[in-house]
């Protein structure tokens, strides 16, 4: 794991050691979280944009003559050791 140094004005770090006191030892994985929370946000924010500036065509969005057919059994099980679900919100596996 990479160390980051962030400096913070007085109001920002008191309302942090409101929520999360480094004495507790939360105060680390609070800001994990909040980091992973915005990067999540900004993410989506974009394929929210790129959508916008070119969403699918009405006959694009209802052509399923394309899609794959399901196999139950696959490789692919949600929950499985290789599932981040907890970190990537809706969009899992």
């Amino acid at each position: 794991m990479k160390a980051l140094l962030v400096h913070l004005d007085d109001s920002t770090y008191r309302a942090l050691d409101r929520i999360a006191p480094a004495t507790q030892r939360r105060r680390s994985q609070f800001i994990r979280d909040a980091v992973r929370h915005a990067v999540r946000q900004a993410e989506y924010a974009a394929m929210r944009s790129a959508y916008q500036a070119q969403p699918d065509s009405e006959a694009e969005a209802d052509d399923w003559s394309t899609a794959e057919e399901y196999k139950p059994g696959s490789n692919m099980k949600s929950g499985g050791p290789a599932c981040r679900r907890l970190e990537s919100g809706p969009f899992c596996c």
